[in-house]
């Protein structure tokens, strides 16, 4: 009896395995359908998944004083708006740049876009982390001021270290933002 159900599951296993063959040979090496036409379940209806949500971020924001850890995209994605994520400004320089200054903004109130919502709990000393390109880049808050808003931000930064620089919509004034820049104290290869 037990020949017999082995005998039984080496013959699905053959069949099943000549199936899947001979399924993946007529795809003709084309898989992209698979990737414009993914669906998934959420709660129960289908949805359609748009390309822009399947987009892997190309870094990683993390404050841990204020609960902060967000993804950021490329300058050039549909997902890089103030309005979905943290974005990076088209200004800025990535954290692997010399002497670089690495803009992100992002929405402070309340909301589940409000990103920033605790900003003005940071002090200067806190730690900032960005995780890029495998790399671990530490940075401690050096200065905190408001600016006015007026279109445009001035950054007050030393330009012979590299810098990140995050700004909100400023909780005490909304005629303002508010600025926290810091500079790189440590930067880890391949942790990540």
């Amino acid at each position: 009896m037990f020949k017999f159900i082995k005998m039984i599951f080496f013959l699905f296993t053959v069949l099943f395995s000549s199936y899947l063959i001979y399924e993946f040979s007529n795809m003709d090496g084309d898989f992209s359908y698979m990737i414009s036409d993914i669906n998934y379940i959420n709660n129960g209806n289908r949805k359609k998944l748009k390309e822009e949500e399947m987009e892997l971020p190309i870094m990683y924001l993390s404050i841990s004083k204020i609960g902060v850890y967000n993804a950021v995209y490329s300058k050039d994605s549909n997902n890089n708006d103030i309005d979905k994520n943290v974005e990076i400004m088209l200004e800025s320089d990535m954290p692997d740049i010399i002497n670089g200054n690495v803009i992100l903004g992002g929405h402070s109130g309340s909301g589940k876009l409000a990103y920033f919502k605790d900003f003005d709990l940071l002090e200067i000393g806190d730690e900032i982390v960005l995780e890029y390109d495998k790399n671990k880049y530490s940075y401690y808050i050096k200065s905190i001021y408001s600016d006015r808003k007026d279109g445009s931000i001035v950054i007050h930064r030393d330009v012979n270290k590299n810098t990140l620089t995050l700004f909100t919509c400023n909780p005490g004034d909304k005629g303002s933002y508010l600025v926290v820049v810091s500079e790189l104290v440590s930067f880890n290869e391949d942790v990540i």
